[in-house]
């Protein structure tokens, strides 16, 4: 069912022209009042579009911002009638002009129609279509250009498109999703000219409750342009060795579609996906935009190479009905990267109120990692039925070299020393299949007592291989006998099968009792099982200097099975109250509480005894929510809910009894045995309103508070060496609250967009610390304030700031131990469109670190490019890039946990300069 739940729109808004027009569209033969009739008003002589606007529930229009003294035509047109124009001037003295009633004739097929402008906007059933061709851009402009110039429509800073306030949920290419479904490639690449219309449309799965509807945009392309192709071929080099290269072909049909992708760089733009290098490999058009960049704040210097593609086959006619789909879809994606880090870190730890123990550690890491996934799925609905069947394959190979040395101390005296060497490799694959089917009646259907069915199973099956060779010298200054020299080999191998079955059944008492029985509230129920079973064999071997041999390690050496199952059979009894009135308002109260009973067993079989482990958990977890949604069409949508809700996590192997690596010569796992399962509790609020005419302003506000009983804990043993001994605990004493808070506003003018956002959020946590049989409690406060500003002139100029303030404060019960941390980052970008196909971008981030316990650090990061298109489709792009000009990106380790406060640096990307070229090939019809 389609529902358009707004029947009023916005036109520009303007402080540049007084003028005002208004009046009421009325049928020519039964006098009846015209919604949804288009008013749109130009420019007599220039035939130029000032402002459109189309007709309120009773036929109305008021259109403002026109100039006065000048000569314009109004048009008014409606599907159905014949289009009504009317050339007249506004007179300075009054700024008024009324129409009063306009009558408009009933189209016929013997009247020959004049040839009139396309309107910009009209309402077509419950579909709101904007009309591409009455929009005069530039030859080689994309759909985001277009949509800049409509004001109903803001893409927000953040990628989110919203049409009169009310965010679009899914973007569809002629009904179906393009290229994967990111927005971004379709609204980048399709060019206006191939582009008839955008459709706006509700969505509405759920009668019962209006609120559970989402707002979709189509874009129809013009007849024949639904064959094509388009992408990017891009090549770089520059200073300090530097080079990137990125390719991507996008080839579609009505049926078929198909990317292809490759990419090799050295300057950490790391794409873990399909869609993340189509996303960023654009053609953008000719306006400005703010590039895709390097990434300087990520830890190292990585060298990422990918390659796959993506591929999918429609084999439904698109003329038959758009809930049907038969489509079957593949993807592969390959990625590697050699990854070079260096860390520097400082750690203090807080014992008996005071900062006696040290660790100064350093370490470098060369990981080379590659990864595959290989996806084939099917899709399949008609009616009323959808059956969906996946599979995946996930391969990944690491191998790793790493070097770390650490310089213990305790009140200035160094008490113990280390040196660790290890070598990696790992393989794991893992075949995964999720098979889902789905049945719905027909929603009309009152007199059928079946409400629907909903199964979903999934099944994974994984290995891995672990070979690891790992030397440790450990010198204790305090104590020779502590010293310590290791040699270890590990040859580890498991497998596992873990599997998942899901039924729901909504409304299951109409379904055993009647339709009309019993009508209070409706009861959902839902079965969930998951089991999983996994076996290793880990085989552990030491060099023993004194025989000059690889000895095995028997306490390391071991064999294991470990099984575990879930069942939660959980009832949710809903009510939902709807107040509404057609086209007008819509008002729903929801109620919902539901009742899971989750049985856990785990057991665990091994050569060690205490490894043997077979325990059973089980607990009753309600949960409850009420909500209340208000929607006035065309004005605005507020919804306000309360939720609470019961987790339970239950302890690992890993926590209840490890085997203890004693080569991890500052960092002893060991187990605890009597561990209970951890319950945690929260309640959360939420508040939010949109508006839905043309200021574009939302506000949101959310607020949380949880707590858990019987939470894990670490309780540390720090001996003479300062080496640690680990294990979990359980403790009651803890909570957490938070605040959150936003505001959008968006303002459109004439020739410009302004952009405005606010993003506030505040945690405060307590949490227990244990270290050396010392119990304390630190109260820890996080303030994250946020701010965004986007400014646009036409396709000309962009500028774009960003300012941010991250403080955190903790402080021990006791009040003696505290420690801070501010961060400030202000950055600032601007694109300059000079002249034609000229585009001038730079961007400048300004970081300040304050914190306890080590100076003030500042950088800045500075990026300036230019790039210049050629060929008659600005087609061809050459483009000079400037990267850390000030060569003062650095990259700081700054945190507090529990009284563990660790200050550090690692290695960064730095200054380069780079020459690119990128062509952009690209047809779009036959």
């Amino acid at each position: 069912m389609n529902m358009l739940d707004f029947n009023a729109f916005s036109q520009k808004k303007t402080v540049e022209h007084p003028g005002i027009i208004k009046g009421t569209i009325r049928d020519s033969v039964y006098n009846h009042a015209i919604k949804s009739a288009t008013i749109t008003v130009y420019n007599e002589p220039s035939g130029e579009m000032v402002n459109y606007q189309v007709s309120n529930n009773v036929g109305d229009f008021t259109l403002r911002g026109l100039p006065v003294s000048a000569s314009l035509k109004v048009v008014v047109s409606n599907i159905g009638y014949n289009s009504y124009s009317e050339i007249f001037t506004i007179s300075p003295l009054i700024n008024l002009y009324d129409f009063k009633t306009v009558f408009i004739n009933v189209k016929t097929i013997m009247i020959e129609e004049v040839s009139v402008a396309i309107p910009p906007m009209q309402m077509n059933g419950d579909t709101l279509e904007f009309n591409a061709g009455a929009f005069k851009l530039d030859s080689n402009a994309v759909v985001q250009d277009l949509m800049k110039r409509i004001p109903n429509i803001t893409q927000w800073g953040d990628g989110k498109i919203t049409v009169n306030g009310r965010e679009i949920k899914s973007l569809l290419v002629n009904g179906k999703e393009f290229m994967g479904g990111d927005s971004k490639i379709a609204i980048e690449n399709i060019p206006k000219n191939a582009l008839e219309k955008i459709q706006v449309y509700n969505t509405l799965e759920e009668s019962k409750n209006l609120q559970d509807s989402s707002l979709n945009m189509n874009l129809k392309l013009k007849k024949g342009k639904d064959f094509g192709f388009f992408g990017k071929f891009g090549i770089g080099y520059g200073t300090n060795r530097r080079f990137e290269s990125d390719a991507s072909l996008n080839i579609f049909s009505p049926k078929l579609q198909l990317s292809l992708v490759a990419s090799s760089n050295n300057v950490n733009k790391i794409s873990n996906d399909i869609s993340t290098l189509l996303r960023n490999s654009t053609y953008k058009g000719v306006g400005v935009q703010l590039d895709y960049m390097p990434d300087f704040r990520t830890a190292g210097i990585n060298q990422p190479r990918s390659v796959g593609y993506n591929f999918s086959y429609d084999f439904v006619d698109k003329k038959t009905k758009k809930e049907n789909q038969n489509i079957i879809s593949s993807e592969y994606f390959l990625k590697s990267n050699l990854l070079e880090q260096e860390n520097k870190n400082n750690i203090k730890t807080t014992v008996n109120n005071q900062v006696n123990i040290i660790d100064e550690n350093i370490s470098n890491n060369s990981i080379n990692q590659t990864d595959q996934s290989f996806n084939l799925g099917y899709q399949y609905s008609k009616d009323r039925y959808r059956f969906t069947l996946f599979q995946n394959i996930n391969l990944n190979n690491t191998n790793s070299n790493s070097k770390n040395s650490t310089h213990s101390s305790s009140n200035d005296e160094t008490v113990s020393k280390s040196s660790n060497s290890n070598k990696n490799e790992n393989f794991t694959k893992s075949y995964g299949l999720k098979a889902g089917f789905n049945y719905r009646p027909n929603i009309w259907d009152r007199e059928t007592r079946f409400s629907g069915l909903f199964f979903n199973y999934a099944i994974d099956i994984n290995s891995n291989t672990n070979n690891r060779e790992s030397t440790t010298i450990f010198e204790s200054m305090r104590d020779s006998t502590q010293s310590k020299y290791f040699n270890r080999s590990y040859d580890n191998n498991s497998e596992g099968l873990n599997q998942e079955f899901n039924v729901n059944v909504p409304n299951i008492i109409k379904l055993l009792i009647g339709v009309y029985k019993f009508s209070l509230f409706e009861v959902d129920f839902n079965n969930n099982i998951q089991t999983r079973n996994n076996s290793g064999h880990n085989s552990v071997v030491d060099y023993n200097r004194q025989k000059d041999e690889m000895l095995i390690n028997d306490y390391l050496t071991n064999h294991f099975r470990y099984n575990s199952f879930q069942y939660a059979p959980e009832l949710k009894l809903n009510k939902s109250i709807v107040k509404s009135l057609t086209n007008r308002f819509d008002k729903t109260w929801s109620f919902s509480f539901n009742l899971k009973n989750q049985l856990y067993y785990q057991a665990n079989k091994s050569d060690k005894d205490f490894q043997n482990i077979d325990q059973k958990y089980y607990n009753l977890l309600p949960g409850a929510s009420i909500s209340f949604s208000s929607n006035q069409y065309g004005d605005y949508r507020k919804d306000i809910s309360v939720n609470y809700s019961n987790e339970i996590k239950t302890p690992t192997m890993y926590q209840l009894a490890p085997l203890t690596d004693s080569i991890n010569v500052y960092f002893l796992r060991v187990g605890n045995l009597d561990l209970k399962e951890e319950k945690t509790e929260t309640i959360n609020i939420k508040y939010k309103f949109a508006s839905e005419r043309k200021d574009n302003f939302e506000y949101n506000l959310s607020a949380s508070y949880s707590t858990s009983k019987n939470s894990f804990v670490n309780k540390i043993i720090i001996n003479q060496q300062n080496v640690r001994t680990v294990f979990t605990i359980n403790n009651s004493d803890n909570y957490q609250y938070n605040l959150y808070g936003s505001i959008k506003k968006g303002i459109k003018l004439n020739h410009s967009e302004l952009q405005i956002q606010y993003n506030v959020y505040y945690n405060f946590n307590k949490s227990p610390s244990f270290i050396n049989d010392i119990i304390d409690f630190w109260y820890g406060k996080n303030l994250n304030n946020s701010i965004n500003v986007n400014y646009a002139i036409k396709s000309n100029i962009s500028i774009e700031g960003k300012q941010s303030l991250v403080n955190s404060f903790s402080n021990n019960s006791s009040s003696e131990s505290k420690w801070s941390n501010k961060i400030f980052s202000t950055s600032f970008s601007v694109s300059y469109n000079m002249v034609k196909s000229f585009v001038l971008n730079s961007n400048i981030s300004m970081s300040k670190n304050i914190s306890s316990g080590s100076g003030n650090i500042n950088y800045n990061i500075w990026n300036a490019s230019a790039s210049y298109r050629m060929l008659k489709g600005n087609n061809l792009e050459m483009k000079l890039s400037a990267l850390d000009i000030l060569r003062q990106n650095t990259s700081i380790v700054n945190y507090n946990r529990g009284g563990v406060l660790t200050i550090g640096s690692q290695n960064v990307l730095q200054q380069y300069f780079m020459l690119g070229l990128s062509y952009y090939p690209r047809k779009f019809g036959k």
